[in-house]
């Protein structure tokens, strides 16, 4: 794609007649993506257990409840006392999106009064393109058995089966959590905070985590007001 499009070469800060082959893009992702590789690959290669798709529906606009009880409180707990959630891939993606997208948008006003935002947290669906039925490596099919719930090898093992309560349907993924600030004159929401977490994890959990983490990547900023769906009621 990138040897017919200038654009995207662009973008990623290549020359169109000098791009480089397609090891040195993925050697950048590691880059980026601060996970160990050599672990991300033994976890790809390794089995996992095989998990069904829930067929019990929750009701409209009804969230999956938080599966461990306390668990907020133990969050709530944990920040208030300076504890930092450093451990995660995707920090360098946050500290790069503050830097190029978030502070230019602050000094030129777009974000309003940074020492009295209000911020508003919400998560959507993020569908992956792996399989949830996994690749089989036992011999139940040899003996008869096609549905059998052993351990299997998955192209994406961290994914998980979440609720879109919008949609009323199970999805298989990912859930992807914002902190954004709405700007008036615009007319629409600037996003100031991303986050991959496990499809079914609990808005009032990650959004403790959240605002831990977007307060260390800004502390300059003053949060004023935090507004949140009934997902979040718990943790305020």
């Amino acid at each position: 794609m990138l040897h017919h499009d200038d654009l995207l070469c662009y973008m990623i800060g290549v020359a169109p007649d000098n791009i480089p082959g397609v090891g040195t893009h993925c050697d950048l992702i590691n880059r980026f993506w601060l996970e160990d590789p050599d672990i991300e690959k033994d976890r790809q290669v390794s089995l996992h257990p095989f998990k069904r798709k829930p067929r019990k529906k929750l009701a409209k606009n009804q969230k999956l409840p938080p599966r461990h009880p306390g668990i907020i409180q133990k969050f709530v707990d944990l920040a208030l006392q300076g504890e930092n959630f450093e451990s995660r891939p995707e920090k360098l993606f946050q500290q790069i999106f503050a830097y190029v997208a978030v502070r230019p948008s602050a000094e030129a006003g777009i974000l309003g009064d940074t020492e009295k935002l209000s911020i508003s947290g919400d998560d959507t669906c993020i569908k992956t393109g792996g399989s949830p039925f996994g690749i089989r490596t036992c011999d139940c099919a040899k003996n008869g058995i096609f549905n059998c719930d052993c351990h299997r090898k998955f192209s994406d093992p961290d994914a998980r089966y979440g609720w879109d309560s919008y949609h009323e349907t199970w999805f298989y993924g990912y859930s992807g959590y914002f902190l954004v600030t709405y700007n008036e004159e615009l007319k629409s929401d600037i996003p100031i905070y991303l986050r991959l977490v496990e499809a079914p994890r609990y808005d009032g959990v990650t959004a403790i985590v959240a605002l831990s983490e977007a307060r260390a990547l800004y502390p300059d900023f003053v949060f004023d007001k935090f507004i949140g769906d009934c997902a979040h009621d718990n943790c305020i």
